[in-house]
């Protein structure tokens, strides 16, 4: 009787023993995921950060030289250009990149804007799940509201500008910005290439 009870003593502490187990490595894995893709998310959001400064501190450096200036500029996307990545930390389904370079919401200057969007969301210019970024740039012209000037050309939440697919973007973008008067203002992505040629002009 008493090696009985002993027995199942022993028996019910192991099960205890186990449930605890299991839980504790449940709840660790799923913190572990969830850091993961907080983590992730981050350097998605730096990513498209950088993308924006990359490209209007381009555009401010031509835009000072003055017509016939041209620059050359490479933007590290090692997280936005991975559609994967892009899906699992933002939760977007169809993910798309959004260029486009003006004024949004309350903004006093104009600026390159780079934002995420999908078939279940729009740009977020806020909060914890903010998807769009905004730095400034020294050309004086917004662009938001004109077709024209994209190639390929889409609207967002009834901004113009450039969609992407981040499967069609390379790791390192390339960007070229120009002032030839000549040509029109335009920001032409050629996905072949892996290369978003902007010009600028006044007038």
């Amino acid at each position: 009787m008493r090696k009985g009870q002993m027995t199942l003593e022993f028996l019910f502490i192991f099960a205890v023993g186990m449930v605890l187990l299991l839980y504790s490595v449940n709840s660790a894995t799923f913190q572990r995921g969830q850091s993961s893709t907080t983590s992730l998310n981050l350097k998605i959001c730096l990513d498209e950060k950088n993308l924006a400064s990359t490209i209007s501190d381009a555009i401010t450096q031509v835009y000072s030289q003055g017509p016939g200036a041209k620059v050359t500029a490479f933007a590290s996307l090692s997280y936005l250009s991975n559609l994967a990545f892009v899906e699992r930390a933002t939760g977007l389904s169809n993910p798309r990149i959004f260029i486009t370079y003006g004024q949004l919401a309350n903004m006093s200057y104009n600026g390159t804007i780079v934002g995420l969007y999908g078939s279940n969301g729009g740009l977020v210019f806020g909060g914890d799940n903010r998807n769009t970024f905004w730095e400034r740039g020294m050309f004086q012209k917004n662009l938001t509201a004109n077709s024209s000037v994209w190639n390929p050309s889409s609207s967002v939440d009834g901004y113009y500008g450039i969609s992407i697919d981040p499967a069609a973007v390379p790791s390192h973008l390339k960007i070229v910005v120009e002032w030839n008067p000549v040509k029109p203002v335009e920001w032409v992505y050629n996905s072949t290439s892996g290369t978003l040629y902007i010009n600028i002009r006044e007038g």
